[in-house]
């Protein structure tokens, strides 16, 4: 005699509002059947959009200024860079991970670029 899995020799039965329900029983010769079950969680993905770009400032030597992104999303993250006049290339300001920046102004910034990268819990 070979051994079947316990659950396909058992029926399932249930009283439903007085009535008995009855579910498949397979016979014990019956062979093993493979079952899958998949479930399906659907999430509302909502993309990261920057509603408001930082806008160009001047400032007078030894003020502050300030630039500010707005933007829309989950789990934001900010990280501003800065390019420095005679650089090539954008470089990290340590530190700068909020939606606003401020930075003193000084004649070695003058004509410096600077950037923001906005991620979010979607990317």
């Amino acid at each position: 005699m070979s051994a079947r899995p316990a659950v396909l020799r058992a029926g399932l039965a249930a009283t439903l509002g007085g009535a008995l329900a009855l579910g498949l029983v397979a016979p014990a010769t019956a062979a093993p059947v493979a079952t899958s079950v998949s479930t399906v969680k659907t999430v509302k993905v909502s993309s990261t959009k920057i509603a408001t770009q930082p806008r160009s400032a001047a400032a007078v030597a030894g003020k502050k200024a300030t630039f500010t992104v707005k933007a829309k999303g989950s789990k934001l993250s900010y990280r501003w860079y800065v390019r420095k006049p005679g650089k090539s290339s954008f470089a990290k300001i340590s530190g700068a991970t909020k939606a606003t920046y401020k930075v003193v102004a000084s004649t070695k910034l003058d004509g410096a670029k600077y950037r923001v990268v906005v991620k979010g819990g979607t990317g």
